[in-house]
């Protein structure tokens, strides 16, 4: 097959890919919901904005996204400076922060945009710590595969939440103005928050320094001190900073 699925057993991989499944879920919950809160018309809603298109993707989404353009190359440093797997599991603890934020606090253009700038950078910082547990816990000739399935497993919860939240929507609506219910969306950021303290706690249950399994790395068990050196040869150990 084109694709070992005893990779995917793989405690780090596991678990990295968890990690993905998350916060891909958090990124779906912070531009959707966002940006459908926003323009919500407030004088017949009871919230939001009354924003337009133009203005939630300008005003409200592009902050985030450029706060995310700097947090990404900082956090290829503090992946260096530390470990990726300290740097993802604070990634997940500033996105329970930032949806935290604005489960609690949505009532003004400053307090969302602010929350979403937390958010966003959770996101940067999280998406740069995966690829460096990916490769080094697998053999060289297999990163390709492995990250393949860490882009899978992001767009999984970006699917996830893309239904979990038109459902919320949904369920809350209006029946007299057919406009979802604010609840909706506190629960839609709700559950962002709650995958970045998800995502925290699978990057704290990685492994401090992660090796190549052999399984993963394609080297088949043979048993006795001959299969834990063809197990080790393959791995590139991770220091652990946290």
């Amino acid at each position: 097959p084109l694709v070992d699925v005893r990779m995917l057993t793989h405690r780090t991989l596991l678990l990295t890919n968890a990690g993905a499944v998350l916060m891909g879920f958090a990124m779906f919950g912070l531009y959707l919901g966002v940006s459908e809160f926003v323009q919500i018309p407030g004088a017949a809603g009871g919230y939001g904005f009354s924003a337009s298109v133009l203005s939630a993707a300008t005003v409200y989404l592009l902050p985030p996204a450029m706060v995310s353009l700097v947090a990404a190359p900082v956090g290829g440093i503090l992946v260096r400076r530390w470990s990726a797997r300290t740097v993802l599991a604070g990634a997940g603890a500033v996105g329970l922060i930032g949806f935290g934020s604005l489960t609690l606090w949505h009532g003004s253009t400053g307090a969302v945009i602010a929350g979403s700038v937390v958010a966003g950078s959770s996101l940067s910082l999280a998406y740069a710590a995966m690829p460096t547990l990916i490769v080094r816990s697998v053999a060289l000739s297999r990163t390709g595969i492995a990250n393949s399935i860490n882009s899978i497993s992001r767009s999984v919860g970006a699917s996830a939440a893309g239904a979990a939240i038109a459902a919320l929507l949904a369920a809350t609506a209006d029946s007299a103005t057919g406009l979802p219910g604010e609840n909706g969306f506190t629960w839609a950021f709700a559950l962002s928050a709650a995958a970045g303290a998800l995502t925290a706690v699978a990057a704290l249950l990685i492994p401090g320094r992660t090796g190549t399994a052999p399984e993963a790395a394609g080297v088949p068990r043979t048993g006795g001190a001959a299969g834990a050196v063809a197990g080790a040869s393959g791995g590139r150990p991770e220091s652990s900073g946290g």
